[in-house]
């Protein structure tokens, strides 16, 4: 057992691990960071789950987000803000083709021209108006997590 850290956090924590040894070259102290009691205790616990220590989370977790970024790829916040609009987009389409399903329904109740397949029509539209609610659920929990 080791010390979790000074300040509030000094209770004992399992041997918690650092990064990985890197072949070929040394690591040397490039920055010191500072955060606030909320964003370490975030960090602390983050790093707790992953069972390392808070520098070696960080300085993995920073360095995972600069390979990604200069691949273009979007890393960490990114990724669930795109996920976000696509949801979102494809949200809308539903919405969009529930929408014009409704319309051939209320056609074909007003005109009865197509009475056989109303009962398909309504279960479509069923199915589409729980997926599109599902969306919207999922976009409300992507969108608490951007805000904490």
């Amino acid at each position: 057992m080791v010390s979790g850290g000074t300040g509030p956090q000094e209770e004992l924590l399992p041997e918690l691990k650092n990064r990985e040894h890197t072949k070929g070259e040394r690591r040397r102290q490039r920055t010191s960071i500072s955060y606030t009691d909320v964003e370490w205790a975030r960090i602390v616990g983050a790093a707790a789950m992953a069972g390392k220590r808070p520098g070696a989370w960080v300085a993995e977790v920073a360095h995972d987000a600069a390979r990604w970024r200069l691949r273009g790829l979007p890393a960490g916040r990114e990724v669930l803000v795109e996920l976000a609009e696509q949801v979102r987009s494809l949200r809308n389409v539903l919405a969009n083709v529930g929408g014009n399903l409704n319309d051939v329904a209320k056609h074909a109740n007003a005109t009865h021209e197509v009475v056989s397949i109303r009962g398909q029509a309504d279960a479509v539209l069923r199915m589409v108006r729980r997926v599109v609610g599902r969306a919207d659920e999922q976009l409300g929990e992507v969108a608490e997590v951007l805000r904490s």
